[in-house]
């Protein structure tokens, strides 16, 4: 009789306790040790790992890096990943994981941790492997990029690569963007962004705390032998509901950034943030660290949350264990205020009309359920969308106000000016990088094709 042994489950993640995790700002998902990143590669033995190689948008050669891992060559295998893209810990905690549904080991376990797997790469491998000895900037075109986030970091190390010089502008004091200010440090953690990003030792020239208007566009655009615009969308969803510019109602992304650079806003004990998506959880998580209470209150229902659907329960019980609840079906109705200070909200139940094969439902109030919840802050996270005040009139947007590109260059309807990011309407940091990194050979080959090479 022949015996089965079960499968090998997938080594667990150290994830710190939730009483522990919302009184420090440490990160609260730690990764592997060496061992257990060692254990966890060695589960991919027998798997043809190329169809996940082949789904990474990096293409990183992920046979070999879990090979590396598997000998404990840590060195090995963050060269290996820094081969293919330079952001081995940023996306080692918040990549897509487009590969792991290609790792499936023969027995029918979980697929391998690969992502895991890289970001112990990043955690365990030298820092020394990260300096990078890119060209001096050679005589001739130059190019400025708009924004220092995922897509204009990316665009800036590979025009480095191909010898071009580079300078960058953005309002924010660091590089970093999104993965500076958006992600809390107990999700990303500022060294690691500072790490992945050291714009002045790859020879770029930076200009922080530069205000984004269309004064500077022009004067960039006379100056530059092309300009690349990754600003992002910043500018953030109005609620359009009574007592809104009240002291005490602060805007998400506004709230996380001040926070990140040292500056937070005072809030009081009781917070409502307003909003279901990553942002709504991100301040809510940030503000337990604080000590305060905070409930998060959403318009639709909890499968109508806007993140990955796969994430919606393990997001719900992850924030519960924070002490954070969310209210679905709820929608915020008025901001109550005592001398223009916020005191409380009005909550009033939703319910959805119309066709129910629709992509998205229409709400409605039910009427007689208003109720009064009291608090001291409102945060609301009700969605970016993009600022493109500052570009120029012939730049052509779209009608959500997007810059338009053609889809194979990343050039606008302005000759010499290009745009890449969520600027264009790339979701996620992953793509950002990628076509970050795409947009910098079409801005590279017309820079060639204008200085006769091409």
């Amino acid at each position: 009789m022949t015996s089965h042994s079960p499968p090998r489950a997938r080594t667990p993640e150290r994830v710190l306790a939730p009483e522990q995790a919302i009184q420090t700002f440490a990160e609260s998902r730690q990764g592997y040790s060496r061992a257990e990143a060692v254990a966890e590669a060695s589960r991919a033995a027998g798997i043809d790992l190329s169809a996940a190689s082949a789904a990474c948008p990096f293409g990183v050669d992920l046979t070999r890096l879990v090979a590396e891992v598997a000998e404990g060559d840590f060195d090995g295998a963050l060269a290996t990943v820094l081969a293919a893209h330079r952001w081995p810990g940023t996306m080692g905690r918040h990549c897509g994981k487009y590969c792991e549904s290609h790792a499936t080991p023969d027995d029918g376990g979980e697929p391998v941790a690969l992502g895991l797997l890289e970001r112990a790469a990043a955690d365990h491998g030298s820092r020394s492997l990260y300096e990078v000895d890119l060209p001096p900037p050679r005589p001739g075109k130059r190019v400025a990029i708009v924004g220092m986030g995922s897509a204009g970091i990316a665009v800036a190390f590979r025009l480095r690569q191909h010898g071009h010089f580079v300078s960058m502008f953005d309002p924010l004091p660091k590089a970093g963007g999104m993965t500076l200010v958006g992600y809390p440090s107990f999700r990303l953690p500022e060294t690691v962004v500072a790490l992945e990003n050291d714009l002045e030792g790859w020879g770029i020239k930076t200009h922080h705390e530069t205000p984004i208007d269309r004064s500077l566009m022009e004067e960039l655009i006379d100056t530059f032998d092309a300009v690349v615009i990754c600003t992002g969308t910043h500018r953030e969803v109005p609620l359009r509901v009574p007592g809104e510019d009240a002291q005490g109602v602060i805007p998400a992304l506004e709230f996380l950034t001040a926070f990140k650079l040292g500056r937070p806003p005072a809030i009081g004990r009781s917070v409502a943030v307003i909003g279901a998506g990553h942002t709504a959880q991100d301040a809510s998580r940030t503000c337990r660290r604080l000590g305060a209470n905070a409930t998060i209150f959403y318009r639709r229902t909890a499968e109508e949350m806007p993140v990955d659907p796969s994430k919606r329960d393990r997001f719900v019980s992850m924030l519960a264990a924070e002490g954070i609840e969310y209210v679905f079906s709820a929608a915020v109705t008025r901001i109550i205020t005592d001398e223009d200070r916020v005191v409380g909200i009005e909550v009033a139940e939703t319910r959805s009309v119309g066709d129910p094969g629709a992509a998205e439902l229409t709400l409605e109030v039910v009427a007689g359920t208003q109720r009064i919840v009291a608090c001291d802050t409102v945060i609301k996270a009700t969605g970016v969308y993009a600022d493109t005040d500052f570009v120029p009139s012939e730049i052509q947007r779209t009608s959500d106000q997007l810059i338009f590109v053609d889809e194979a260059t990343y050039m606008t309807t302005l000759p010499g000016v290009f745009a890449v990011g969520t600027v264009i309407g790339t979701k996620k940091t992953v793509w950002a990088l990628k076509t970050g990194l795409d947009a910098a050979e079409a801005v590279h080959d017309f820079l060639e094709v204008q200085d006769g090479r091409n």
